[in-house]
């Protein structure tokens, strides 16, 4: 794979690329069939996906006439994941094993290992004879919606196939690897903007929330609508966010702490609940509801913006399902997808036939809908929601901190790319965009460099559920903190957007410094903004919103930060500060800042 990997480093030809050879096996995360009963008898809290989850070589496998073969750049992790792990609600070999059943092609899947992974950014490396619209050095996401479109039931919407799978858990040569092994029809370019790891995070939980709240087959939000989001902070729920302020509608956000709140009022968000402080109890027991809750969450959303929601945003599961069903409007829809508090379901079912609600079930996104979701993103106008970077080895670490709610946003895997900060091809449109949307210069990452090229200094760089984990007493974050520290991962800050005309205008004084949205090189959460230390348990102080951190050249004008101790461990921190420009603005895009003031407002800039 070096081989490969140095052809990607220099630019190497489309007829380049096609010419080196394919490895006879690659490094992959997979679980093995013989493990299935590991976990008998073990409550699922106390599963561990590191345990589970293996790093090593396996065969590579015949690239069928509609697959390409695709160096994986960078991956990240999803419940699925998690799911696949500790072999719950099913074991995936079971999936493998009829999938195997459909063909020829098809028997390569039933295998004794499984090889994880939903997401990927990468580079096609070779195309089977029958792929038209895709050749070798192409740089692509992969969206993982896998179905053959030979069956007539997935020419309406491919998602009612009646074969339709989710690549990397239904289907084997995931893209937790450093090879995979994807059908053509779920490829779709890479925004050029983007970081590897930027762009590997977007694919599965941004195309889900595009679904279940844009698109014709999910809830069709208008404008004006209210929108109650659960985990508004998490992989699909800070998406949704984002979805819901840029089309207008009007978001009532749940959260499990004041400083994820206080990134949602960054991000434009008025109408915020902290589930943490509220202490919602929807059950009084394992078995029985408490529907005083639920009319203490009607009122307090009421309170906030003086009506029910039209639109419930769940996906939870049962901690919450029966709040959802009973706050929703009359007439108004619950769209639903996952379940990561539990899949068995239950609520009043008078206050649903009586009041005319609706209930969608969702499931991911067919390819026009992770195409469309996919350009948002290329646009800059829907962003990257990512906290932490691990590297591969580390894959069952990072599984782990998402199974125990211990993530903010998504989590980014690097798989072949050696380090963050690397695959931007546009260096145009990353500068007007700025970070992640945010005015141009404003600040600038370590590492960051156009053409995927190696950065000077390197790089300083989400599971779907993220804020969602909750259990069935209500309490948001039990589980994490029960869960033992980790010990290998590398946390970063989350890196949200804020919208563009949904706040008042920017104000900014002497004091406010801008910087780069992380605290640490592979570190914790601990580092320096200005003249202050700052940490997670601070994250009110900071807006920590944005990638695109651009930082390579502004280190060597600004210097380097001293470096500090943190949980035992030294972290070199790089930073780069730099004041902000009232008057930088840029039209119809969404903008990112990184502000220490708490107070300081951000908004749209006046024209120049």
């Amino acid at each position: 794979m070096q081989q490969i990997l140095d052809a990607i480093q220099s630019g190497a030809s489309s007829d380049d690329i096609a010419a080196l050879p394919i490895p006879e096996s690659y490094r992959a995360v997979h679980v093995l069939a013989e493990e299935q009963e590991m976990w008998a008898g073990v409550p699922s809290k106390e599963k561990d996906p590191r345990k589970s989850l293996h790093v090593g070589d396996v065969p590579t496998p015949e690239l069928a006439p509609d697959e390409v073969y695709l160096a994986v750049m960078a991956s990240s992790i999803n419940f699925n994941t998690v799911w696949t792990s500790i072999f719950e609600p099913i074991s995936t070999f079971g999936a493998l094993k009829r999938l195997g059943r459909e063909s020829e092609w098809a028997k390569r899947h039933d295998l004794p290992y499984h090889v994880v992974g939903s997401d990927a950014s990468g580079v096609v490396l070779k195309v089977g004879s029958a792929v038209r619209n895709w050749k070798p050095g192409d740089r692509v996401t992969v969206h993982c919606n896998h179905v053959d479109d030979q069956d007539p039931s997935a020419h309406d919407d491919s998602m009612m196939a009646a074969n339709q799978r989710i690549w990397g858990y239904e289907t084997n040569f995931g893209g937790l690897a450093d090879l995979a092994v994807v059908k053509a029809n779920s490829l779709m370019p890479k925004p050029a903007h983007l970081t590897w790891e930027e762009a590997a995070v977007n694919a599965l939980c941004n195309s889900t929330s595009y679904r279940m709240l844009v698109g014709k087959h999910g809830a069709r939000m208008k404008q004006g609508d209210v929108v109650l989001i659960w985990g508004a902070t998490g992989g699909i729920g800070a998406y949704a966010t984002q979805y819901v302020l840029n089309g207008g509608g009007i978001p009532v956000c749940v959260v499990s702490s004041s400083d994820k709140a206080d990134i949602l009022r960054k991000m434009g968000v008025e109408h915020i609940i902290d589930r943490s402080a509220a202490g919602y109890q929807f059950w009084k027991d394992e078995h029985t509801h408490d529907e005083g809750e639920w009319r203490r969450l009607g009122k307090d959303i009421r309170g906030l913006c003086g009506e029910d929601p039209d639109i419930v945003f769940e996906h939870p599961g049962r901690s919450t399902f029966g709040a959802s069903m009973y706050v929703t409007k009359r007439g108004g829809t619950v769209v639903t997808c996952a379940a990561t508090s539990g899949f068995m379901m239950e609520f009043d079912n008078r206050h649903f036939w009586m009041r005319l609600k609706r209930l969608v079930g969702s499931h991911f996104a067919n390819y026009k809908e992770a195409s469309e979701a996919n350009r948002l993103i290329a646009k800059g106008m829907i962003h990257p929601v990512m906290s932490q970077v691990f590297t591969l080895e580390q894959s069952g670490e990072a599984a782990y901190q998402v199974h125990h709610n211990m993530h903010e946003g998504k989590i980014g895997v690097l798989c072949l790319a050696p380090e963050e900060g690397q695959g931007v091809t546009d260096q145009a449109l990353c500068d007007r965009s700025g970070p992640s949307g945010g005015p141009p210069g404003s600040h600038a990452r370590s590492g960051r460099r156009c053409d995927g090229g190696r950065g000077d200094d390197g790089g300083t760089g989400g599971g779907d559920g993220g804020d969602d984990a909750v259990g069935l007493t209500g309490e948001l974050g039990a589980d994490a903190e029960q869960a033992p520290p980790a010990t290998t991962h590398v946390p970063h800050d989350l890196h949200v957007p804020v919208a563009v005309g949904a706040l008042p205008a920017l104000t900014a004084g002497d004091g406010d410094r801008l910087d780069g949205h992380r605290l640490g090189e592979r570190g914790g959460r601990r580092g320096t903004v200005g003249d202050r230390q700052v940490d997670r348990a601070d994250a009110g102080a900071r807006v920590l919103l944005g990638d695109h951190d651009r930082r390579r050249d502004a280190d060597r004008e600004h210097g380097r930060v001293r470096r500090r101790q943190h949980d035992g461990h030294t972290r070199a921190l790089d930073r780069a500060e730099h004041q902000v420009d009232p008057d930088v603005r840029r039209d119809g895009a969404v903008q990112t800042l990184l502000v220490e003031d708490p107070q300081t407002a951000i908004g749209p800039r006046p024209p120049q």
